[in-house]
């Protein structure tokens, strides 16, 4: 395989296009916290730099639509671009989706052995303890009772079996604690001790 050698420019943003259409949306907590990191890191912003293509005569973001927002909100007025030359627009749009899909999944157990959790928050690790994505997510996630099994752990899933009774009990002991409390953090841990 032929290696291209990619060279980072940095480019006023003026230049720069973004991309019609762009699948992917930031919220604005997010794009807070994008525009800290921006501030905050300009050497891996500019080992992550944005990706332009340059097939129409523009340079349009293929990769890097929500850091370009960012460096506008942050102040910046040149930004790191890397531009890949004569791409077909459907290779631009395999670009596009490939630098947003997220793989992977995070090691809870190494994380919490191994890093500060306030440090895994402030660098983007949103809701460590559960491993949900969003306090949305998190007081949407109903837990599941049945008359065999209890569903307690979001990341492990943890099943105890119990009988219909005490799954009834369980589940209206829930329902409450939520009320009172505004969610269930906490619940299983007066329970267990």
């Amino acid at each position: 395989m032929k290696r291209v050698e990619n060279v980072v420019e940095y480019k006023s943003l003026d230049e720069l296009y973004h991309l019609d259409r762009n699948p992917r949306t930031i919220s604005k907590q997010n794009m807070d916290k994008l525009v800290k990191s921006v501030k905050d890191n300009p050497d891996y912003f500019e080992a992550r730099p944005i990706i332009c293509s340059d097939r129409t005569g523009k340079l349009v973001i293929i990769a890097g639509n929500q850091r370009l927002r960012a460096a506008g909100l942050a102040g910046l007025s040149e930004v790191p671009v890397v531009t890949l030359h004569g791409l077909s627009e459907e290779r631009e749009r395999e670009i596009t989706i490939r630098d947003n899909v997220e793989l992977g999944e995070w090691d809870f157990e190494m994380l919490a052995n191994e890093f500060d959790i306030e440090e895994l928050e402030e660098w983007g690790v949103d809701n460590f303890k559960t491993g949900l994505s969003d306090e949305k997510e998190i007081e949407q996630k109903e837990p599941t009772i049945t008359s065999s099994f209890i569903t307690v752990d979001y990341a492990d899933e943890i099943e105890l079996k119990i009988s219909e009774e005490t799954a009834s009990k369980l589940m209206q002991e829930m329902v409450n604690y939520r009320e009172e409390n505004g969610n269930y953090e906490g619940f299983w841990d007066e329970r267990l001790k």
